[in-house]
């Protein structure tokens, strides 16, 4: 639009000196918040990019702190060791017929983030090797607690139940009442146990999903985690959320999986992807990820400090292309992997052309 004016041969005038002036200020943040509530968040400036993962997190626990990886085995259900343990309330009221329990989440139970997961194995192997571990260990640490561990054997031995999650049910195995009383006294709820998700069950089937089910393929399984089985932001998509809002969010809260650093595309641009490739290992796009209040929550103690990041979100990044997301601000991209490998910080991300 400059340009325009500035071929076409006028004299100087108020006004147009009052535009020109308007348009040398588009880089300031007030224009730069408008651009964003304009475009939708900007995805409609979207390029095909390359860039690299700047990290690895899974969440050993379903609504429990995350562990950092360098590297992690990529499986159909998501990343090795993400979200295969469950927290259920086997109390609740809300539990459906013919099912143990539900699900606790951060939500609800604050507390929750404050609960360290950590994968052990016999063998002092990492999580990605496979040659020197041999059985494996999940310990649960928490402020003023003392730790509690669950073994493979205990894992594999426990009583198998149904258990709901997510408006999904499957079958799960119980880990025992030493970690079911620890959870109980940590979180001050009667009636917790700890189920775990075993590599070789079915896991939950994404297309049983009542809400989002007709999105998914009949191969894609996900383990404890929220319809799909890895969840993928941009560090570009974090910076323009903080620039805009005012904040300064940590990614944690956001829960991702894999964090991904493009520097040459426009934040929020992952809204676009349809396939994309990670290490050499071929992903598809289920679906855009609608926030819930967990990302109000510190990522740290689960108490809520920063209570406006939600209805601020709301003001430009609703998907008004699909009712079912209703009011849940968009960041994210919920994605399932083609194939199984390693994937590590540092590979290599690459969106063909035509996304």
């Amino acid at each position: 639009m400059l340009s325009m004016f500035q071929d076409m041969e006028l004299p100087p005038s108020p006004l147009l000196v009052g535009v020109t002036g308007f348009l040398s200020m588009a880089g300031s943040l007030a224009f730069y918040a408008w651009l964003r509530r304009s475009t939708g968040g900007g995805s409609r400036a979207f390029k095909a990019c390359s860039g690299t993962v700047s990290r690895i997190l899974v969440y050993p626990v379903k609504s429990a702190r995350a562990v950092s990886l360098e590297q992690c085995k990529c499986l159909k259900r998501g990343f090795e060791y993400d979200r295969r343990w469950v927290v259920v309330n086997t109390e609740s009221t809300r539990k459906p017929a013919g099912t143990d329990g539900v699900d606790v989440s951060m939500v609800n139970h604050p507390r929750m983030a404050q609960i360290q997961p950590k994968i052990g194995h016999a063998g002092g192997g990492s999580a990605a090797d496979d040659e020197s571990r041999t059985t494996m260990t999940l310990t649960l640490s928490a402020g003023g607690m003392a730790d509690v561990s669950v073994t493979e054997e205990q894992m594999r031995s426990g009583h198998e139940a149904t258990v709901h999650v997510l408006r999904v049910a499957c079958r799960a195995v119980d880990c025992g009442d030493a970690v079911a009383s620890w959870l109980s006294e940590f979180l001050c709820v009667p009636g917790l146990r700890l189920y775990h998700m075993a590599e070789s069950g079915e896991g939950r089937l994404s297309q049983r999903d009542p809400k989002w089910g007709s999105l998914a393929g009949p191969d894609d399984v996900v383990s404890f985690a929220s319809f799909a089985p890895y969840l993928l932001c941009t560090e570009q998509s974090l910076r323009d959320v903080n620039d805009v809002i005012g904040c300064d969010a940590e990614m944690e809260r956001f829960r991702p999986n894999i964090v991904v650093d493009c520097p040459t595309v426009t934040p929020y641009a992952e809204d676009e992807w349809l396939r994309f490739d990670v290490g050499g290992i071929a992903f598809h796009t289920m679906k855009k990820c609608g926030r819930c209040p967990i990302t109000q929550q510190d990522p740290a103690t689960g108490e809520v400090n920063l209570p406006t990041l939600l209805p601020k979100l709301r003001e430009y990044r609703l998907d008004t292309g699909d009712a079912r997301q209703g009011n849940a601000p968009i960041f994210g991209i919920q994605v399932a992997a083609g194939g199984e490998g390693l994937i590590s910080v540092g590979d290599r991300i690459s969106v063909p052309d035509h996304e």
